[in-house]
């Protein structure tokens, strides 16, 4: 779309074509990054704590 709108030459059409190209691939190596590293961290395999209920913060 934005070839259409802004024209070949235009930047906003490279970085519109061109973005994405990079930003997925670094963005699931980071993830696989993240999932090889969780292993070296003693807490990785804890689950988050869940949200307080609301009435016992209140009283």
């Amino acid at each position: 779309m934005a070839i259409g709108v802004f024209g070949v030459t235009g930047g906003e059409a490279l970085a519109g074509v061109v973005g994405p190209l990079i930003e997925v691939p670094v963005l699931v190596a980071l993830a696989y990054v993240a999932l090889t590293l969780r292993s070296r961290y003693p807490g990785a395999r804890h689950v988050a704590p869940s949200a307080p209920d609301l009435h016992e913060v209140t009283r």
